[in-house]
């Protein structure tokens, strides 16, 4: 865990425009805490969502394939499409 400032850095990692590099980069723990920190936002909005994990593993799902390299994150989106079926 990386701490500057008294801040626990995981926990406050953006995913809004990540690309591939920057989402293989990061760490599990870093992972969870971005998506976390969507889906909490997603929530009070009303939102009910899947784990953390079900879209960790489409992420990562997505970015094993070269590619979408240039693709940005957006885990809203992967909700609403999941939901739209």
């Amino acid at each position: 865990m990386d701490v500057v400032a008294g801040k626990d850095l995981d926990t406050e990692i953006p995913i809004k425009y990540k690309n591939r590099n920057d989402w293989i980069n990061l760490t599990e723990n870093q992972k969870f805490h971005a998506v976390s920190n969507v889906l909490y936002s997603l929530s009070q909005q009303g939102y009910t969502t899947e784990t953390e994990y079900y879209y960790i593993s489409a992420l990562n799902e997505f970015y094993s394939d070269t590619t979408t390299k240039i693709t940005y994150i957006s885990v809203y989106r992967c909700y609403v499409w999941n939901n739209v079926k």
